[in-house]
């Protein structure tokens, strides 16, 4: 088995060497800026690069810190299908050149590109992925991107993208996997993206979406994840979207009613209900005790009076008494 998988690499290495011999020194340039190597360079010969027996460049894969910008003469390069970059070094703005790569399906770069999206990605009608996720990009999402009918993925998660989600994106029929969390967006979900009939992940987390969530969502069959948190919302699930199979996030969205935002409110109530009758008693049963005490302080302080008035009274009777009886002895003493 291991002598096997030996020949392989021994051949595949041999297909390289031979192809590597026949290569397009202006395409080789042009990579030659992106890898930092001498214009002179073979770029075929590179493990980062993959080229065609008649020596066109394919395939750029490239995964490091050694990257810097992304040179417009990229887009000479007409033959590339896959562009696959991600380095934290990997600076600078989207060429518009990219547009001219009339053959490329997949484009993946990460690191800390910003600047706006150029709208002639549009133009990228093979392109079956675009991966924009991990950079610094900003503006809004360009209305040319409705154009790319091949698009399976589009992920530009993770940016400073702002405006609105654009409607246009219905035209994208064969999505399966729509990521756009953790940028500036605002404005409502458009209600068309329950057109993309193939889609089985969304992620519009993380946000400042306003509005309901548009009950057209319950359309998307095939859906397998929907992820709304941390935006704005409003209203209630759509019945429609409850139907669906599917894992539902909907958390911190202040204005949407949802289920747990309910439970939440009876277990409040629950928990609350019994505290307050509770003070309310305690407060009933103080103020009675006080009542009471003062009640039967005032009685004390009646039957006092009353009890001193009595012996007031019977003292001054006795007084009374006294005095007669000695008048009458003086009058006695003098007859």
């Amino acid at each position: 088995m291991n002598i096997f998988i030996l020949l392989i690499t021994i051949i595949i290495t041999i297909i390289k060497c031979v192809s590597a011999q026949n290569y397009n020194e202006e395409e080789c340039i042009s990579v030659n800026k992106l890898l930092q190597k001498d214009q002179s360079y073979n770029c075929c010969q590179s493990v980062y690069i993959s080229c065609s027996n008649d020596g066109h460049v394919t395939d750029i894969y490239f995964k490091g810190d050694s990257l810097n910008s992304i040179p417009p003469e990229i887009g000479n390069l007409t033959n590339l299908k896959t562009i696959y970059t991600r380095g934290d070094t990997l600076i600078g703005s989207l060429p518009s050149e990219l547009g001219n790569l009339a053959n490329l399906e997949y484009l993946h770069l990460a690191g800390k590109l910003n600047g706006n999206i150029p709208p002639e990605l549009g133009n990228l009608s093979n392109l079956e992925e675009l991966n924009l996720a991990d950079n610094h990009l900003s503006g809004p999402i360009p209305l040319e991107l409705g154009n790319l009918k091949q698009l399976k993925i589009l992920d530009l998660s993770y940016n400073n993208i702002s405006g609105i989600i654009l409607p246009e994106l219905e035209n994208l029929s064969n999505l399966t996997y729509l990521n756009l969390t953790r940028n500036n967006l605002m404005g409502s979900i458009p209600p068309e993206l329950g057109n993309l009939s193939n889609l089985e992940k969304l992620d519009l987390s993380n946000n400042n979406l306003t509005g309901p969530i548009p009950p057209e969502l319950g359309k998307l069959t095939k859906l397998k994840t929907l992820i709304l948190s941390n935006n704005n919302l409003s209203g209630s699930i759509p019945k429609e979207v409850k139907k669906l199979n599917i894992k539902l996030h909907t958390s911190n969205n202040p204005l949407l009613k949802t289920k747990s935002n309910h439970n939440n409110i009876n277990i409040i109530i629950i928990i609350i209900i019994p505290i307050v009758v509770f003070i309310l008693f305690i407060i009933s049963a103080v103020v009675y005790v006080y009542l009471k005490n003062k009640k039967n302080s005032n009685n004390c302080e009646s039957e006092n009076s009353i009890q001193s008035y009595s012996t007031s009274s019977q003292q001054y009777k006795t007084n009374y008494n006294n005095e007669i009886e000695s008048d009458i002895r003086i009058k006695a003493i003098y007859l």
